[in-house]
């Protein structure tokens, strides 16, 4: 009765209709709903009853009031707030506008969570959404419960948002980490995952020997370099995103995505730090850039992107992206660098922190046959 004397006071935008327990059950009025929505529906609720009541409509995203009178231990989203349900709607937009096509869920217990996608040609793949704590032993059982064929994972792509930059602190363990923290990778392969693949992410000095190479390199003729930060590399995004496609379409599991969604997800987060670009031209047209930014508690600089068209893929401008990048360590007075989760098997990577290493974390990443 207070929600309808409150439609009084508003101009009948936010509060559509009404369904009261006097009117059906949960379950009636949402497939009601659903009807009338076409399965784009955010069922907000307090408890798991509510989470059950959407168990039969798979399409229905569950987000958790956290603030309500009840609690809950299985949801795709939590919220602390009301006003919280706007953020979580333009996940939502993003997601759906990624996966056409591709049926998702999100396999929670409490703060444990894990996206599942299964993709139209049988294969799945997974990520991580949240942190994970001794109860994620039971959603790794629950994925293994709901694929039937070959499963990989984490792929980044998969969280979306949260993954991009709380790994770069270093200490999180967003990924099964191979080498401090095992406690995690021992779950998946106590259950049958094998690691398919690894990578890794370092914190290193200064190679010297490669910085004093790479000032030697000449810039072939009809190439220019040219930096820019903050702001002004928001004026070079159509063409970073079109490096990106071509020079990561061979890259394993790389799936590309559209402009919007490249803006969406990745470029919005930079507005925790502040890029440095670092362009590269031939006659005008961008063909390659390595992005890098000032670790937010400042104890490194972080070189996390470099891509190069393969067209005009060659050493020569691979040593000229790392004198650039090193010149900008230099110059922000920084003793580190961290090379942000990169293929181990990346020889020009590894040739530049061999010896150099200060710390160092090696990623897993695991395969579900199917037949386990």
């Amino acid at each position: 009765e207070r929600l309808r004397a409150s439609m009084e006071h508003t101009d009948g935008d936010y509060i559509k209709e009404f369904y009261t327990i006097e009117s059906g059950e949960k379950s009636q009025h949402l497939s009601n709903i659903l009807l009338k929505n076409k399965n784009r529906t955010l069922y907000v609720g307090d408890c798991n009853d509510d989470y059950n009541a959407i168990y039969d409509h798979s399409l229905i995203t569950f987000c958790y009031a956290s603030y309500g009178y009840k609690e809950c231990e299985k949801y795709d989203y939590k919220i602390t707030s009301l006003s919280q349900l706007i953020e979580i709607t333009e996940k939502i937009e993003i997601k759906e506008r990624q996966l056409i096509n591709k049926p998702y869920e999100v396999i929670s217990y409490g703060e444990n969570q894990l996206t599942l996608i299964k993709n139209p040609d049988g294969s799945h793949y997974f990520g991580f959404v949240n942190y994970f704590n001794s109860d994620f032993e039971r959603v790794v059982l629950q994925l293994k419960e709901r694929v039937s064929n070959n499963i990989i994972g984490p792929i980044d792509g998969n969280t979306f948002y949260n993954y991009r930059f709380a790994i770069n602190n270093f200490d999180l363990q967003f990924y099964p980490d191979c080498i401090n923290g095992p406690e995690v990778l021992d779950i998946f392969i106590k259950h049958g995952f094998t690691i398919k693949q690894t990578y890794v992410t370092t914190i290193a000095t200064v190679n010297e020997r490669m910085w004093n190479l790479a000032k030697l390199v000449k810039l072939p003729k009809g190439y220019t370099v040219k930096v820019v930060s903050g702001s002004e590399a928001y004026a070079y995004l159509d063409d970073i995103y079109e490096v990106s496609v071509d020079a990561f379409a061979e890259a394993d599991f790389y799936e590309p995505i559209t402009k919007q969604d490249f803006i969406d997800i990745y470029m919005k987060n930079i507005n925790a730090v502040t890029p440095d670009m670092i362009l590269i031209f031939r006659d005008n047209q961008l063909i390659g850039y390595n992005f890098c930014y000032e670790d937010p508690l400042k104890r490194y600089y972080v070189c996390k992107t470099t891509a190069i068209k393969k067209s005009d893929r060659n050493q020569k401008l691979i040593m000229v992206m790392i004198d650039y990048s090193y010149s900008l360590l230099v110059k922000k007075g920084y003793k580190y660098a961290l090379h942000h989760f990169q293929n181990d098997r990346t020889k020009t990577l590894q040739a530049i922190f061999k010896g150099h290493e200060v710390l160092q974390k090696r990623y897993a990443l695991l395969e579900l046959k199917g037949d386990n």
